[in-house]
């Protein structure tokens, strides 16, 4: 199944890189993709359920306290 998902404000190669490798080593998530310049997220699950959207908002969260440029003002929403 793939979702795609808004990453609004996200702008910086170093956090999309991040978040595509981590979002991708999460369980049930078969394959991550970043698209920097549509902003966008897309995985690939075998199922999914709405804990997922969780997990990667907090994976996000993670990865933007690790980057210099903080995250800025990311969004939270979904296509």
């Amino acid at each position: 199944m793939e979702r795609i998902f808004l990453l609004k404000g996200l702008d910086c190669p170093n956090c999309s890189a991040k978040i595509e490798k981590e979002v991708g080593d999460l369980e049930n998530v078969n394959s991550s993709s970043v698209n920097l310049m549509k902003q966008t997220l897309t995985i690939q699950t075998e199922t999914f359920d709405n804990s997922i959207v969780d997990l990667l908002w907090w994976n996000w969260c993670g990865i933007k306290e690790r980057c210099a440029c903080k995250g800025k003002q990311l969004s939270r929403s979904t296509e």
